[in-house]
């Protein structure tokens, strides 16, 4: 492993073991492929039409659109 990389990987476990950050982080990456493969899955599963992807891409906009109320937090 070069060493710049090794040093970075000590950097972002912070106080946390190394093999401990790797394991966290490999964990993650596995469970978001499966997600990734699962969405893809559901998708083709579902085969949704034009209109359908237009409500839920309006959908998706509404409800992360911060308002005026978040901008407060």
């Amino acid at each position: 492993m070069p060493e710049t990389l090794a040093e970075q990987i000590k950097k972002a476990a912070g106080d946390r073991p190394v093999w401990l950050w790797v394991q966290e982080v490999l964990e993650e990456r596995l469970t978001d492929e499966e997600l990734n493969r699962q969405w893809e899955q559901f998708y083709i599963d579902v085969n949704p039409g034009p209109e359908a992807i237009k409500q839920a891409d309006q959908m998706f906009e509404r409800l992360t659109t911060p308002t005026t109320r978040d901008a407060g937090l």
